[in-house]
């Protein structure tokens, strides 16, 4: 809005059906201006962004299951390192994909003022476009939404292609396969799905010599199935 004040969501609202009334003004000190409704938990983050960041129009948070797992994976490295992909071009001011970019990763905290003063010196990086919160989620942002929004889906790196998203992973140290499907009739219990698929569960386990295995069902109506 200017360099005093901002919207954010209003506490509680369902992210994915947010309408005007689901927002909130607030000073860059996090404080509701002319309203007893209470502001996001987070609200310092957003704020902090849109003071060291002043072109800053917009800031997107979300709470992928990937961001999740990958943030504390990486939580000891403390970034996470893009090299050579084409969707780095998706960043304000990236023109080649030969280039590097970090995505930082800080531990995560219920003390806003504290996780204010961890993050504060990661936006002395000019190519700084979001970062990770360990085991929490990713803040990204941009001039507006579009833009803020074209730098979340670049750090996604979301991909239908099987082969994109394995080689992707690869460089993370992550293996990723798609298995042809097979029916299950109508026993779809854990042990019948690992008899279904023992071949290719045999050989993972010799290349890589796991001591279990286990099934995880996503369905349509799972809560993360989105991320």
């Amino acid at each position: 809005l200017d360099s005093e004040h901002c919207h954010v969501t209003v506490s509680g609202r369902d992210k994915g059906k947010l309408g005007p009334d689901d927002f909130m003004l607030v000073d860059m000190q996090g404080m509701a201006v002319q309203s007893d409704r209470r502001a996001s938990a987070e609200t310092l983050l957003h704020t902090q962004i849109y003071r060291l960041r002043p072109d800053a129009g917009a800031v997107l948070h979300t709470h992928s299951l990937a961001q999740t797992v990958m943030s504390m994976r990486y939580e000891a490295s403390g970034f996470i390192e893009f090299t050579g992909y084409e969707l780095l071009k998706a960043f304000r001011d990236v023109a080649t994909h030969q280039t590097t970019l970090r995505l930082p990763i800080v531990a995560n905290s219920q003390d806003m003022d504290a996780l204010c003063t961890a993050l504060a010196p990661l936006f002395e990086d000019d190519r700084l476009y979001g970062y990770l919160i360990a085991g929490h989620g990713i803040y990204s942002w941009g001039r507006d939404v579009a833009e803020a929004k074209r730098h979340l889906d670049a750090v996604l790196f979301e991909s239908g292609d099987g082969a994109v998203i394995a080689e992707t992973l690869a460089g993370l140290g992550i293996g990723f396969e798609r298995w042809p499907v097979r029916d299950i009739a109508d026993d779809n219990s854990n042990e019948a799905i690992l008899a279904l698929y023992k071949p290719e569960i045999d050989r993972l386990v010799s290349e890589n010599g796991f001591r279990s295995v286990d099934v995880v069902s996503i369905n349509p109506e799972h809560p993360e199935r989105d991320a």
